[in-house]
């Protein structure tokens, strides 16, 4: 008999493992919804002088990225912008959409990792969103900014391990009923890919998106805790 799982029994049992978990951990997830909040309400004071200026120095330039451009007023280095740009929203509407979702997802997905673990998931997935963009979009001098493509990773990382928990419970006329968080979720995942292949001239980065969800999948199961193993009892000596 061969024990070996097959690959679809591989990836229930990763989600298996991971859905009883009900407990939530907020400390990584916290911080980065406070610092998201800090750093947007700081730039916007003007503490720092005009906001879409220092956005701009801080900002992922795909151009400046690659060493075809070079902005002239205070930036840092090109390469830090894939972290950078991570911490800067546009508006209000993007700043809180961004927090919502990282509210609702970031703390699942973080129990099921732990705190460090979490926070190098969520940093390794925004760097790869701004990859995505920046290779898809190499000559642009467009500023890229935004969590969007970070929690990206992390919507994708929540449908792999929670796949099966209801994310909605909804009560209509005498009746009640769960959504399950690969429908609500995997429904957001496949607009972000339709919107990228059909959608133009828009202000949102779709591309970053889906390479946020591309990491978020592929590195999930790196990054999720392992699950306890049973302990074995001693049988009892004569």
């Amino acid at each position: 008999m061969n024990d070996e799982p097959e690959p679809l029994d591989a990836l229930t049992h990763l989600m298996d493992d991971a859905a009883p978990m009900r407990r939530r951990a907020y400390a990584a997830t916290a911080t980065l919804m406070l610092v998201n909040i800090f750093v947007f309400f700081a730039i916007e004071s003007r503490a720092f002088g005009d906001p879409l200026m220092v956005k701009r120095g801080f900002a992922l330039i795909p151009q400046v990225l690659f060493g075809e451009a070079e902005l002239r007023i205070p930036h840092v280095a090109p390469a830090l912008t894939l972290v950078t740009s991570m911490f800067l929203h546009s508006s209000y509407v993007h700043l809180f959409g961004n927090i919502a979702f990282l509210f609702i997802f970031g703390s699942a997905v973080e129990a099921a990792m732990d705190s460090v673990f979490f926070l190098l998931f969520y940093l390794s997935c925004g760097v790869a969103s701004g990859l995505a963009y920046a290779y898809a979009e190499p000559t642009s001098v467009t500023p890229y900014v935004g969590a969007s493509g970070a929690i990206s990773g992390v919507c994708a990382a929540y449908l792999l391990l929670f796949a099966r928990e209801a994310l909605a419970d909804w009560r209509a006329f005498m009746t009640s009923f769960h959504v399950q968080a690969w429908l609500l979720v995997g429904s957001w995942i496949l607009l972000q890919f339709f919107d990228l292949l059909f959608v133009e001239q828009t202000h949102v980065a779709f591309v970053a998106h889906v390479g946020g969800i591309a990491a978020g999948l592929a590195w999930a199961p790196l990054f999720k805790r392992p699950a306890p193993r049973a302990r074995r009892e001693t049988p009892p000596t004569p």
